[in-house]
């Protein structure tokens, strides 16, 4: 696994994914929709520019699914404190 693939990968997933879930919320709660628009737009671009470009090495589908990995046990702790935290907070009343 070459460094510069680390690096690129690495900073486009942060961006795209970064991007377009800000772009997506941003649509939800702001009058900016033309910013938002962009924003998601940028963040999908990022990704197809990504997917693209090292999707002939076998290492970027490694690291595609580690990243996977990280984020969706993220979301799932993150699931948790929030389930919780609403428990405590109904229980506490």
């Amino acid at each position: 696994m070459s460094p510069l693939m680390i690096l690129e990968t690495s900073f486009l997933f942060i961006f795209g994914f970064g991007a377009l879930a800000l772009g997506a919320l941003s649509l939800w709660r702001t009058k900016l929709k033309g910013y938002s628009i962009v924003l998601a737009g940028a963040g999908i671009a990022a990704v197809v520019i990504l997917f693209v470009r090292w999707a002939e090495s076998p290492e970027f589908w490694e690291f595609a699914r580690m990243a996977v990995l990280i984020v969706g046990g993220g979301a799932i702790a993150v699931g948790f404190l929030g389930i919780f935290t609403l428990l405590i907070k109904m229980r506490s009343k």
